[in-house]
């Protein structure tokens, strides 16, 4: 025992690299204090060690955010990279584009120079325009009161009119038939006025043709009175030359 004591003196002699010499009581307890600072300390180090793990992890998690933070600002830089490229081009294409606005506000201005001679053109036409048709309206006033005027006329020649076919309808009245003053009444009665009228004309043409025929009878007649006369007158002539001492009344015919 005493031995195996030795050997494990000296084994821990060796581990603790202290020489705690043979081994006794006091060597014992200076052993187990050394061994209670080393489990002291064993536990330290495990707390920090615990520390040290949890701050590696800490840190692993930080290496991966922080690798994950460069893998996105790679990303965000390759797209700003993208984003300046695209800039220039848009740089590019925004200056030609102003080029080509220049180019256009020069056209515009042109343009504008032209409606500005045209307007003026146009201001000028609408002025002249425009005293046409105050013109116009003036004659338009003008025409109106003449229209009025001739509203006025109307009305009175509707009322001469009327009244006018108010006296025609007395007129054409008589004491078996009334005609009223409407102008279908009226013309009936003037068509059978002039049917009666037509027929009294056929009876005076047939009484005036009687009359020349009888005329040209009549004349035929004192034609051959006049004829009879003369032969008469010439017959007795005669007589009176041939026979002086005779009497007319003793030649005269019986």
């Amino acid at each position: 025992l005493q031995k195996k004591l030795q050997e494990l003196f000296a084994q821990l002699s060796v581990t603790l690299e202290h020489n705690y010499g043979q081994p006794s009581a006091a060597s014992f307890e200076t052993v187990m204090s050394r061994i209670a600072d080393i489990n002291a300390e064993n536990i330290l180090l495990k707390g920090k060690l615990v520390k040290i793990e949890d701050t590696n992890k800490l840190l692993e998690k930080e290496a991966q955010s922080n690798r994950a933070t460069i893998q996105q600002m790679a990303n965000q830089l390759q797209s700003h990279v993208h984003y300046n490229i695209n800039h220039c081009l848009q740089n590019d294409t925004i200056k030609a584009e102003r080029d080509a606005a220049l180019h256009d506000k020069e056209t515009v201005k042109t343009e504008l120079e032209t409606v500005k001679s045209r307007l003026d053109s146009i201001q000028k036409a609408w002025q002249n325009t425009r005293s046409e048709l105050d013109q116009r309206e003036n004659k338009y006033s003008s025409h109106e009161l003449h229209m009025k005027q001739l509203e006025n006329d109307a009305v009175y020649v509707k009322s001469c009119f009327n009244a006018f076919k108010q006296q025609i309808g007395q007129m054409l009245s008589d004491g078996y038939v009334k005609v009223e003053p409407k102008e279908e009444e009226i013309k009936q009665k003037i068509q059978l006025l002039m049917q009666s009228s037509r027929e009294r004309g056929i009876i005076i043409t047939n009484l005036e043709n009687q009359k020349e025929q009888l005329t040209k009878q009549l004349q035929a007649q004192i034609d051959i009175s006049k004829e009879a006369d003369k032969k008469r007158m010439t017959t007795h002539f005669c007589i009176r030359q041939f026979v002086p001492y005779c009497s007319y009344d003793t030649i005269r015919p019986k």
